[in-house]
């Protein structure tokens, strides 16, 4: 800030000033008495007083040079210290000078704000911010310049933060917390500038929206087959439906729970970094065809075609997981009535499980869908790309002719040795 530089600069000086006036009354006064007191020769004493003038003007100059230089260094080391220090900050911060205008930014606010440079915010005054970045509370008002809380500042007073929105030019919104303070040269003094920091919480925000979005999609996704589970024991108690059909689907939709319950639990391991993997050499066929036994009495109509037995090294327990898991996926997706085929194969080093039908809407729509096999839930999908990904493989999707859509395990093989081949 200007005014405070200049106020430090003039304390600087009055320094100098002070220690190299006292310092030349001392000279003065004691070079004086020693040699009034040791010479009586009034030729020899000019002689002296005019060396000892000389010398007091040369050890004048030497002193102030090297106070000069030590305390300008001290000032440039804190000055440097400070940028060093808010250029570190994570948060924005904006320095306001007397005039309201940005005086400097640090990279954080750039990035925030979208700009390239820092240098572009210097000299933007509160209007021209408001038209640049739109800052605006959450429910959508526009925040007017004057209640900007680096404006506030100006006052006198510490405003409290609020939560507000930017709109940096060709960039998604950014949620912020903004945050100022006004800067004084000395306590109660007038204020000659202002501190405005911006906090950027667009992930946390957008993590907290996630989160409630999940829980709603949660409760629906358990709602629906509990309400079906409900009505069949009614029939049931009311004796209005055969007790093997009722049975089936309180079987099948009790299965859909457990394994919605399993996900969510292995979502939650996933989100806490606690997910550990214990993976081991398997058969794929087996595994894939115990999925399919498993998945068969819960989805009917999947059709399963095994044309290799690939070994991978993997978590059986998760690798099943994540196949059923895709399995109802595919079975959301499905259009009603198709069936659901499953082909077991591997190419080159690679074991595919794709897994190909006719699905509800075509693939463009299909892409936007979050369902991921539990109403709009999201987790079905979440798990099996992490649980795949972690052992070492990739999840594909692609349109074929019909339209059909077809999704695709690939998991890394195991080299078969000349034991195993033949």
């Amino acid at each position: 800030m200007k005014g405070v530089a200049a106020r430090r600069s003039r304390m600087i000086a009055l320094r100098v000033a002070a220690i190299l006036l006292l310092g030349g009354m001392a000279w003065i006064l004691v070079t004086d008495v020693l040699l009034y007191s040791i010479v009586n020769d009034p030729g020899l004493i000019a002689r002296v007083e005019t060396a000892k003038g000389w010398f007091f003007v040369a050890a004048f100059v030497l002193a102030g040079f090297k106070l000069t230089s030590r305390l300008t260094h001290e000032l440039a080391l804190s000055e440097a210290t400070n940028a060093a220090l808010v250029a570190s900050i994570a948060d924005g911060v904006l320095l306001l000078g007397p005039d309201r205008t940005i005086a400097s930014a640090n990279p954080s606010a750039a990035r925030i704000l979208g700009v390239e440079r820092s240098d572009d915010l210097t000299g933007m005054g509160p209007e021209e911010f408001s038209r640049r970045f739109h800052l605006s509370f959450p429910d959508g008002r526009i925040v007017a310049p004057r209640e900007y809380v680096s404006q506030r500042a100006f006052d006198g007073e510490v405003p409290p933060p609020y939560k507000a929105l930017l709109y940096p030019p060709g960039r998604p919104e950014v949620v912020i917390r903004s945050s100022a303070a006004p800067v004084r040269a000395a306590p109660g003094g007038p204020v000659e500038g202002a501190v405005s920091v911006m906090c950027d919480i667009t992930e946390i925000e957008h993590l907290e929206r996630t989160r409630n979005q999940f829980f709603a999609s949660a409760a629906h996704a358990l709602k629906t087959p509990i309400s079906v589970i409900k009505a069949q024991l009614y029939l049931l108690r009311s004796s209005l439906s055969p007790m093997e059909h009722s049975l089936a689907i309180l079987e099948r939709q009790c299965g859909k729970i457990d394994r919605l319950s399993d996900d969510l639990l292995t979502l939650l391991r996933i989100r806490t970094g606690a997910l550990r993997l214990r993976p081991e050499e398997l058969e794929l066929r087996e595994l894939v065809d115990e999925a399919v036994r498993a998945m068969e009495n819960a989805e009917p109509g999947l059709v399963a075609h095994y044309r290799a037995r690939p070994r991978v090294f993997g978590d059986p327990e998760r690798l099943g997981q994540a196949l059923r898991a895709q399995i109802d996926i595919a079975f959301v997706r499905r259009r009603p009535g198709t069936d659901v085929e499953l082909v077991l194969d591997e190419v080159a080093d690679k074991a595919a499980i794709s897994l190909t039908y006719e699905p509800i809407v075509d693939d463009v729509e299909a892409d936007h869908l979050d369902d991921a096999g539990y109403g709009g839930l999201g987790v079905g999908t979440h798990v099996v790309e992490s649980i795949i990904h972690m052992t070492g493989g990739v999840v594909r999707t692609r349109t074929m002719p019909g339209p059909r859509r077809t999704d695709t395990l690939e998991l890394p093989t195991i080299p078969r040795g000349a034991d195993d081949e033949r």
